[in-house]
């Protein structure tokens, strides 16, 4: 499901990404996310990736875009990945809200890192215009292996989820917007209808996007 503050992130990016953005998808899910941004930049290249065997297939069923069978993390492997069929939940986390579901499994998947795929799947001089981030609690591991990609400005903008996903998986906000700090980002929020900077003492659990970039947005 798209959220409306997705598709407000969606109208702002537009007037500060090039024409022809190239865009991960991470946790594409049924491409949402991608359909809605093409909608509004039809020249957009969307790269989609999802972890989910049921997900995927409906995905080569129904959509055209490039995609990927695999998670992403900080490191490059095959982990843990908790699945509920029908749901939208899945993480490489065990979550509280999986607690007495009895349909849930558990299997391995592979995991690779935004760095391993920028340099074995993308033209290595490729800059990454928009990397959305929507994989229930992964959101910081998922930075940390690109963080040669952060540290060389190859990703412009990164649009990632908040909520109680990072609390299941041991960590908070604070812990994103410091790390993201760290490499020359600054986060941003929308609060009635104003860009806001996140400070790294904003602890919220709010089911939320934030954008994050090293360009000027204020």
């Amino acid at each position: 499901m798209l959220l409306e503050k997705e598709k407000e992130w969606i109208k702002i990016l537009k007037t500060k990404l090039p024409d022809d953005p190239i865009v991960f998808d991470v946790g594409a899910h049924k491409a949402e996310y991608s359909d809605y941004l093409v909608s509004v930049i039809p020249k957009a290249l969307c790269m989609l990736f999802e972890p989910s065997d049921e997900l995927f297939k409906w995905l080569q069923d129904n959509k055209t875009y490039s995609m990927w069978k695999c998670a992403v993390k900080d490191a490059d492997g095959l982990f843990w990945f908790w699945d509920i069929p029908g749901r939208e939940i899945s993480s490489l986390y065990y979550r509280k809200v999986f607690n007495d579901i009895p349909e849930l499994t558990k299997r391995w998947v592979m995991c690779r890192t935004l760095d391993y795929i920028h340099r074995h799947v993308c033209h290595t001089n490729w800059v990454i215009s928009l990397l959305k981030l929507d994989v229930e609690g992964a959101e910081l591991p998922a930075l940390m292996g690109g963080s040669s990609l952060l540290k060389n400005k190859a990703i412009t903008f990164i649009q990632f989820e908040n909520g109680e996903t990072l609390v299941d998986a041991g960590y908070g906000l604070p812990d994103v917007v410091r790390y993201l700090n760290s490499f020359g980002y600054r986060v941003y929020d929308i609060i009635d209808g104003a860009i806001v900077e996140v400070g790294d003492n904003n602890d919220t659990l709010e089911y939320t996007n934030f954008v994050a970039t090293y360009k000027k947005m204020i």
